[in-house]
Parts: C-alpha cells; structure tokens; sequence
C-alpha cells in the first residue's frame, strides 16, 4: 500500500488520523447492522402504514423506535462525513484547519475519483435528509426518516467499498 500524501508532510498527523479511520471501519459496520435491525420492525418487505402509525404515536415504546432509527442514521452519516474528511487530510485535499462542511467534502471526494457520482448524489441526499431531521423542518420529518434511513442502510457499504479502495492506493488526489 503506498503512503498517503499526508504522511511525508506531517507523519504525527497521519498516525492519528489512521488510527481514526481505522476505528470507524471497524465501527460503523455495527452501526449498520443496528439500523438495519431497528427498521426491520416494520417488516419485510417494509409496511408503510405500520412505520406512520408507530412514527405518528405518542407511546414510548414507539418513540424510541423511531428514535432508534434516528440515531443510526445520525451514526452512520456521521462516520461517512468523518471518513471522507479524514480522507481528503490524508490526500492533502483539505487541512486540518479547514471545518467540517460535508457538502464540500462529498464534492470534493467525487472529484478524487474515489467515489461514484451516483454514489455522491446519494449521499448528498442523506446529508440533507439528515440536515432536515436535524432542524425538523415540519411536514418532512416521517417521509426523511424513512428515506434517509434506507440510504444510509443501502449505500454505506458502497462508501466503504470505495474508501477503503481509495484508501490502500494511498490516498491519492485523483484516482
């Protein structure tokens, strides 16, 4: 595996930042997995009317349901932000300086070559789903549980596939 750009510039930085994306490739699968397990709740293949119903309650037991959901998506949407930050450090696209905009960083990973553009638009629809579920802008909040959710669920793995492929070539700029 060749080194990432990072590493003859400033080697300290590189180790921390190898060992954080080593955590969360370990990490996230889990994350995934727990997701997956608090969606399948509303069977398979998924029943809408049951997942508005429990969603629309007042009844803990439904709310945390929900809220299960929510945090997985918060997770793994988290890890796919961080990564691809952590990413683009490593390549010498961004400094550590620069603030975590995950909208920029998408954009900018695509351009690396290491991800897809289908991959990257879906992931910038999960940014924003989950940009509104943060501010829980009225109207949207079932509908964007629900859809961010599944893409978090469906695309994580490819994001991890592409990364990790990125990631053993050395990080480079452009693929």
């Amino acid at each position: 595996m060749p080194d990432p750009p990072l590493k003859s510039a400033n080697g300290g930085r590189c180790r921390v930042l190898e060992k954080k994306i080593d955590q969360r490739l370990k990490d996230a699968p889990r994350h995934v997995a727990a997701l997956n397990d608090s969606w399948r709740r509303f069977g398979d293949p998924f029943n809408s009317q049951l997942y508005r119903l429990v969603f629309d309650s007042s009844e803990p037991v439904n709310v945390n349901a929900i809220g299960a959901i929510e945090r997985g998506i918060e997770k793994v949407a988290n890890y796919i932000n961080e990564l691809t930050s952590f990413g683009l450090e490593m390549a010498e696209v961004k400094d550590d300086s620069a603030p975590l905009n995950a909208k920029k960083d998408l954009e900018k990973l695509l351009e690396t070559g290491a991800i897809s553009r289908a991959l990257a638009e879906d992931l910038q629809d999960l940014r924003e789903l989950r940009k509104n579920l943060a501010h829980d802008y009225p109207g949207v909040r079932a509908q964007s549980v629900r859809d961010a959710a599944l893409i978090a669920a469906d695309r994580y793995p490819d994001f991890e596939q592409a990364f990790r492929k990125w990631k053993d070539a050395g990080f480079p700029a452009r693929t």
